[in-house]
């Protein structure tokens, strides 16, 4: 699948159900995750909604979106992670939280941390470090020992 408009011709194949979304997921990835492939659609209908329609427009909403601002609530069944992984997919110097990402924060905390501390706390040590944020995110999946 490729060129402009190919997602949406693929979501326009398949209808807005359950058997829908489980044919559009196997399309797409070769999996049954009908849940994914409807959060899909209303991601593009937000996308189209906002006046995003291609690679080069979705960059630029990513690199100056907020979160509270420009996706909370907009988008049934996605949140902060599903934003920040949009970001990270987008080139923006973020991180995603993930189990690594909080186990990592979690042991240099002492606590439970928030997503956003997770990304915080990463972005900010990146920062300092002077190396890409996702360069300090590959580090969690090391070696879970080495971050207490």
């Amino acid at each position: 699948m490729s060129g402009p408009g190919a997602l949406q011709s693929a979501i326009e194949r398949f209808p807005d159900d359950r058997s829908g979304n489980s044919g559009l997921a196997l399309y797409l990835w070769g999996n049954d995750y009908s849940i994914s492939a409807g959060r899909l659609r209303n991601l593009v209908v937000f996308f189209a909604d906002i006046g995003v329609t291609d690679q080069s427009g979705l960059v630029a909403w990513a690199a100056a979106a907020d979160f509270d601002r420009d996706f909370r609530g907009r988008v049934e069944g996605l949140g902060f992670a599903a934003f920040q992984r949009l970001g990270v997919r987008c080139g923006v110097d973020t991180v995603k939280p993930d189990v690594h990402t909080r186990s990592f924060c979690q042991a240099c905390m002492g606590r439970r941390p928030t997503d956003r501390e997770i990304v915080d706390l990463i972005v900010a040590g990146a920062a300092r470090l002077g190396v890409p944020a996702r360069s300090l995110d590959h580090l969690t999946f090391k070696d879970p020992s080495a971050s207490a």
